[in-house]
Parts: structure tokens; C-alpha cells; sequence
């Protein structure tokens, strides 16, 4: 098994959300946005520390440090 946090997925890539990270302080608003455990997340664009991912059929964006308290595992 090959966990890594969001922030290290590339480009056009797609991943499965495995956990949120205890010490997230936003971690509720991740899971309302829909960084859901089980979900899958694609990485669509990167650049000045955000990057936009699709999520079950919506774009949104994260800051860089918000991205790394997501595990996930690269599918």
C-alpha cells in the first residue's frame, strides 16, 4: 500500500481519500467540501501553492498545507 497525502499526487492523476489527518483544524470543512473517506479525488490543476482537484463531479480548490493533511492512496 503506497499512502500519500493529496499534496503529492501529480497532475491528471486520481486517488482514493483514506483518512483526514487528526491534527487538521479544518478538518470538518474537508470532509462538507467532499474529501470524504472512500472518494475518489483527481488532481486537475497546479500553481502558486493551490491546486484544484475534482471531486465527485465539482471542482475545488485547496491550499498546498490544507491538501497535506489528506491521505490517500493512488489509484
Amino acid at each position: 500500500m503506497n499512502i500519500q497525502t493529496l499534496n503529492q499526487i501529480d497532475k491528471g492523476f486520481t486517488s482514493e481519500v483514506i483518512d483526514i489527518n487528526d491534527e487538521c483544524v479544518n478538518k470538518q470543512r474537508l470532509l462538507d467540501m467532499g474529501f470524504s473517506i472512500g472518494t475518489n479525488v483527481k488532481v486537475i490543476w497546479r500553481g502558486n501553492g493551490i491546486t484544484a482537484y475534482q471531486v465527485k463531479g465539482t471542482i475545488l480548490a485547496l491550499r498546498y498545507k490544507d491538501a497535506g493533511y489528506i491521505n490517500v492512496l493512488p489509484i
